[in-house]
């Protein structure tokens, strides 16, 4: 956007002097003949149930007076003389119009009269429309079971309207127990509900609240509903075992009678490379099975999906060191606003969207023509407005490119990042956890950064102009459009997203927002958010930077929070009303590359795919076990650059006090090795319970899907020969499947790698 400086200037004013001229000649007054011109419509529509029509206007030399002066529903109306609104005495009822010709037109004729009695009458015809005055009609059942110790309750709660439904609980013995998200109805316990402690209104496990649902013409209907608590057997032995921390020299293994599967899962805590631990045991894996579970190869059929390329991350990263500090004195003089330019439609324009990396200076740039703005949208980060722009050369039938945006894409992608309504779009689900993109705090603090516009960008371009439909970098936020341009020439100066037109209009056969491509980038929109307002809140107001590793595993685990609000199968490609694990043999989603490269360090990061999916897996054991949204903001809001921002955020809940980084990757490796068990421990090896796994903030309630590692194709890499660990990674390792007695395992190993054995029925 284009700044103007708005400052305080002194003018010297000056003494204008007029003569009176002599003469005492007289002059005659021509009478005013001319009478007053309309300038309002002479057709008007308005919905039922509202008395204000319209403010009649006419121009004239002098005052003008208003009047009804006739037409046929006449005494249906009353107009303001001064200001020349005009009104219905009644608000008019579609069901019963009381218009002479009973359909709902109605005509008056008003009159505008100046200070010389010249007149001019205007016929206006008032069209009266009707409104959605049904109420909503619950579809769903009104009886709920749910067992214990689990927060997730349902998301079957639907009711059928003809315009979007907001959800809210309005009363009930219980009411005070429960929340639910105001816009997919997902139903939830607010705390831990325990069988044994009762904790309802009438101490029988059966918590009653009453849902209310209302359409955005405030019609309502409420719905008593019943949720009864069941009791689990706490007693019941577990399928799994953890043995800790295992030494060097030999460990026995007692596994009784019943057939287990023992793995070894060995921990690197230093930042090089461990040597080659030696593992004997007497218990050996099957020629069958050695060839089994030995690393399987690369994948070649998975999608390539990045979110930037090397040189934009790099600058992201990197871009703190040009800020350019506001001269404080300066501010108490000069303030800056932004021009109230907002982008018009049809407008066209150049963006750059390549620069020199060392100059700044702009090498690539693209023609783009303003498709959609959806302007003065309510949300509770104040007032926003999105402008979206499409590359001239991706627009329209016949465009150079392999596929071609329309304006219905265009339209899809807008209503998904940000329309009407709280809690129903990307841009609200992602600043709950996070807070706001941008504001004036920004240039306050650097002066060579853009002022708050509240408006945000999205440029719909062929990111590295090679016309791939399936695969490739799909989108990024690159802060260099966040500088000015006499910091960055080649800046747009705009908050804005880069997002890959071609497979953004790559359909399945007709192009629908739910085919897989379309829904990848809404889904990439999520992600890039997140880096949005991570530069902002981390980079600019607390002046820390934060390694890739990190920042990329809060825009992966964003899209795992929002996928069953956008609707996509998400980072587990499973689909998104299926809180369960999904089925075996599974090749979509992230893990089935997090499979095959489950051994690298995880704080490395060399911006491939298989970086993308061992944070994402990380992310989403983190989401599961520590807090939800909530561990995702804390690691955000805090000072620290590494994985103290994660030690920060994880030892603020109660199951993470006291914990290192490094026990937090060896629990991780251990629950993956666990994920094929839902009778795992709750915040602390728990990827996998049959269901949905929910979080609340605010009235947004985020829903985590269960993960399976050992129903994707590829299964995990467990090895059965050792070999170097990776810094702050894990090796899995197979002794045996279907191991009985005692075994023995006789281990040599560094002093800097912990090792635990996993048994499994």
């Amino acid at each position: 956007m284009q700044l103007k400086l708005l400052s305080t200037v002194l003018f010297v004013g000056m003494m204008i002097l007029a003569g009176c001229g002599g003469g005492g000649g007289g002059s005659t007054t021509t009478p005013d003949t001319t009478a007053p011109i309309f300038t309002t419509s002479d057709s008007v529509l308005i919905p039922e149930n509202q008395i204000d029509v319209i403010t009649a206007h006419a121009t004239d030399t002098s005052a003008v007076t208003y009047s009804i002066s006739g037409g046929d529903d006449q005494s249906k109306f009353f107009i303001n003389s001064s200001s020349g609104d005009l009104i219905f005495n009644i608000a008019p009822d579609f069901e019963n119009p009381t218009d002479v010709g009973t359909n709902n037109v109605y005509e008056v004729t008003v009159a505008a009269t100046d200070t010389s009695s010249n007149q001019t009458q205007q016929m206006i015809s008032i069209t009266v429309t009707d409104i959605d005055e049904a109420p909503p009609v619950f579809t769903s059942n009104d009886a709920y079971v749910t067992p214990e110790n689990k927060r997730y309750i349902s998301s079957e709660i639907n009711a059928q309207g003809i315009s979007e439904i907001l959800y809210s609980i309005s009363g009930g013995d219980d009411s005070s127990k429960f929340a639910i998200d105001s816009y997919d109805a997902t139903l939830m316990f607010k705390g831990f509900p325990d069988y044994d402690i009762v904790g309802d209104f009438d101490e029988d496990n059966i918590y009653q609240a009453t849902i209310t649902a209302t359409d955005t013409q405030t019609n309502n209907a409420s719905q008593d509903i019943t949720v009864t608590l069941t009791d689990v057997d706490e007693s019941i032995p577990k399928t799994y075992e953890v043995v800790s921390n295992l030494s060097n020299g030999v460990t026995t293994l007692n596994l009784g009678s019943t057939p287990k599967d023992v793995y070894l899962l060995f921990t690197n805590k230093d930042t090089v490379n461990s040597s080659t631990p030696i593992v004997t045991h007497n218990k050996f894996v099957s020629t069958q099975s050695q060839k089994e579970y030995t690393s399987q190869p690369q994948i070649e059929s998975i999608p390539k999906i990045l979110h930037a390329p090397d040189y934009v991350q790099e600058f992201n990263s990197n871009s703190r060191n040009i800020f350019v500090k506001t001269d404080k004195n300066l501010q108490l003089k000069v303030l800056e606003i932004p021009d109230k330019n907002q982008d018009i439609l049809g407008e066209v324009k150049s963006f750059c969207v390549d620069i020199n990396q060392n100059t700044g200076n702009c090498i690539q740039s693209t023609t783009a023509t303003s498709k959609k703005v959806v302007s003065s949208i309510v949300t509770n980060q104040g007032v926003k407005t999105l402008n979206v722009w499409v590359s001239n050369n991706s627009f329209g039938v016949g465009c150079s490119k392999t596929r071609c945006i329309t304006q219905d894409m265009v339209d899809e992608l807008a209503n998904s990042f940000l329309h009407n309504g709280l809690n129903n779009d990307i841009y609200d689900w992602v600043t709950n956890v996070y807070g706001e993109e941008w504001t004036s705090a920004a240039n306050a603090k650097y002066s060579n950064l853009i002022t708050e516009s509240n408006e945000i960008t999205i440029l719909l371009t062929d990111i590295d102009e090679d016309n791939s439909a399936n695969g490739g970098v799909v989108g990024f936020f690159w802060s260099k459009d966040n500088f000015k341009t006499s910091s960055i020439p080649g800046s747009n100066e705009r908050v804005m997203f880069y997002i890959d037109s071609v497979m953004f209009a790559n359909g399945d056969n007709t192009w629908d927002i739910d085919d897989f491509w379309p829904k990848e980038l809404i889904s990439t929109l999520s992600h890039e958010f997140q880096h949005m307002i991570h530069y902002y809140q981390k980079s600019i107001l607390l002046d820390t930077g934060t390694r890739t590793w990190i920042n990329e595993m809060l825009s992966e685990s964003t899209e795992d929070l929002v996928a069953t609000k956008i609707r996509h199968i998400g980072p587990r490609g499973v689909d998104y009303t299926d809180g369960s694990a999904g089925d075996p043999g599974n090749t979509y989603g992230r893990y089935p590359l997090f499979n095959v490269n489950n051994t690298l360090s995880l704080t490395s990061w060399n911006n491939q795919l298989e970086d993308y999916s061992k944070v994402n897996a990380f992310g989403a054991y983190l989401i599961r076990n520590y807090g939800g949204e909530k561990v995702l903001h804390d690691i955000m809001y805090n000072s620290f650059d590494d994985e103290q921002a994660v030690m920060y955020a994880v030892n603020k809940t109660i199951q993470g006090t006291g914990k290192t980084f490094d026990d937090l990757i060896h629990e991780w490796g251990v629950s993956v090795l666990l994920s094929d068990h839902i009778d795992t421990q709750r915040n602390q090896y728990s990827y996998n319970t049959n269901d949905f796994t929910a979080s609340l903030k605010g009235q947004t309630i985020y829903k985590m899907g269960s993960i399976n590692f050992f129903n994707y194709s590829p299964e995990p890499s467990i090895e059965t020969l050792m070999n170097t660990i990776a810094p702050q990674g894990n090796y899995y390792y197979l002794v045996g499947k279907g191991l009985t007695g005692d075994t023995n395992i006789t281990i040599t190993k560094d002093a800097n790698v912990v090792v635990s054995a996993v048994i499994k029925e």
